[in-house]
């Protein structure tokens, strides 16, 4: 079963259920992202505190480029204000400039990859619970 790792900013976001998809490098095994099958959500993959933030099940893996001034999802634009800012606070941003200037720094721009949208049908409540007083 496929795992998707989340960086500590996105966390909370992804549990809560409030980041709803992942922009990623086109993947390796593409059978493996499939609408329809489960994937687990983690934060701190490979290190002592790894931590699962719930299971999912994928809904869509689309293409995508980030553009300057605008996002094509399967040759769709999405360039309104309105559509980008929904768009990155769906991707877990709190405004399109944040994740413009996120993307252009850490992988230039344009950029393509896919775009694996989940459905969160398990969120890891025992963990939420740890290191809370009763």
């Amino acid at each position: 079963m496929p795992s998707l790792g989340f960086a500590a900013m996105f966390a909370e976001r992804v549990e809560r259920g409030e980041k709803l998809h992942s922009i990623r490098s086109r993947r390796k095994r593409p059978e493996q992202w499939l609408p329809g099958k489960s994937v687990h959500l983690f934060t701190a993959m490979r290190t002592k505190y790894c931590r699962r933030l719930g299971l999912g099940i994928i809904t869509a893996v689309d293409d995508i480029t980030i553009l300057d001034n605008a996002v094509e999802i399967d040759g769709v634009l999405v360039d309104t204000e309105r559509e980008l800012s929904a768009f990155a606070r769906a991707d877990g941003f709190l405004t399109w400039s944040q994740f413009h200037s996120f993307f252009a720094e850490h992988y230039g721009l344009p950029w393509s990859g896919s775009l694996i949208r989940w459905q969160l049908i398990k969120p890891d409540l025992t963990n939420a619970q740890e290191g809370k007083s009763s």
